[in-house]
């Protein structure tokens, strides 16, 4: 009498974990460090140093992206900042400066952000666009991925 409760119990386990199976647009991964005293640089998105990737929808939809990177801001004060621009237009909340993605004060630390993009029908652009502020001098970052999927 105590199977049923079990095989009911392992059946929604089981259910639980089964993956979901995104749809990958976009995989790079970069295995190196950019590291650069310009105020602002479009980063290598992969090992040959592309700085944009670009993908192909059927139709317009939303995507959701994520970018982690190693990251260090150098200097005593200031922050790295990132600007993730697809088709020309910088999604929120990566628009200005005041969002940073790293700071001498975090020390050496691989950071992230995951945002929601709004895909066009046909080709689409992806760039992530890396600046200085605040004083800091160096900008430095690497050994990133990018995944732009549907969810």
């Amino acid at each position: 009498m105590k199977k049923l409760p079990i095989l009911v119990t392992g059946a929604a386990l089981a259910a639980i974990a089964l993956p979901a199976h995104a749809v990958f647009k976009i995989s790079a991964t970069r295995s190196d460090v950019f590291l650069t005293t310009a105020a602002s640089a479009a980063l290598p998105l992969n090992d040959a140093g592309a700085t944009m990737r670009t993908f192909n929808l059927a139709s317009a939809k939303a995507m959701v992206l994520h970018y982690s990177a190693v990251c260090i801001a150098g200097g005593s004060t200031g922050w790295i900042d990132i600007d993730i621009v697809v088709n020309g237009v910088v999604v929120a909340p990566t628009v200005g400066n005041f969002d940073p993605f790293c700071s001498p004060d975090s020390g050496l630390i691989r950071a992230a952000i995951t945002v929601r993009i709004q895909g066009i029908a046909g080709n689409n652009t992806v760039q992530i666009i890396g600046r200085r502020n605040g004083g800091t001098t160096i900008m430095q970052l690497g050994y990133s991925s990018l995944l732009v999927f549907d969810p």
